[in-house]
């Protein structure tokens, strides 16, 4: 799940439990859904990043998620699908001027494809990796000499390794307890 703002996600996050203290500091209700608790969390990530703000979902739209996107500041959301409650609740926010997209579930990154991009007259061509998946056994090629990375470690890995992978440019980021809480592109006008 990421929140976009831009052309870059500049929050994501994955559905991991709060603390009591993340409960309080976010106001979270009690008995979230995973892809609320996903929003949640990528919400909260830099809830003060918000112009622009897009919420892409790689599951299915509950009640309870719409009901949170209820109440944020945001222009759209795209998704594989949407329960008829929540369909309901966001055919509904900005008088009905929210933008509601549902992604196709079975669509899969061409292997290899050529991707073009033109700037001032000139093509440029980079072969794409969209096929390859990033999965916490890639992390376990540790070239240090303390070989112990525990699995929230390689968990965050994964997220930030998947939300640098999809932002422009030269990025770094910084991820933690299942949620990014830096993202920064690099020059994206070279």
């Amino acid at each position: 799940m990421s929140s976009l703002c831009l052309p870059s996600a500049s929050r994501a996050a994955i559905a991991v439990p709060l603390t009591e203290v993340e409960k309080k500091a976010y106001e979270a209700p009690d008995n979230l859904s995973q892809s609320a608790l996903a929003y949640l969390r990528a919400r909260n990530a830099d809830p003060m990043c918000s112009f622009g703000d897009w919420a892409a979902l790689s599951d299915v739209v509950d009640e309870q998620t719409a009901m949170y996107l209820k109440t944020e500041v945001a222009d759209g959301i795209i998704a594989p699908g949407y329960t008829p409650e929540a369909m309901a609740i966001l055919a509904a926010k900005k008088s009905g001027n929210f933008i509601i997209l549902e992604a196709d579930p079975s669509y899969k990154s061409p292997a290899g494809e050529m991707d073009f991009r033109e700037i001032g007259g000139c093509v440029f061509a980079q072969r794409g990796h969209g096929d390859k998946l990033i999965t916490p056994e890639m992390m376990n090629n540790i070239t240090t000499k303390n070989k112990d990375l525990p699995e929230s470690a390689k968990r965050d890995q994964v997220l930030s390794s998947i939300a640098i992978k999809y932002t422009q440019s030269n990025s770094v980021g910084y991820a933690i307890n299942g949620m990014m809480i830096g993202v920064g592109a690099g020059q994206q006008s070279r």
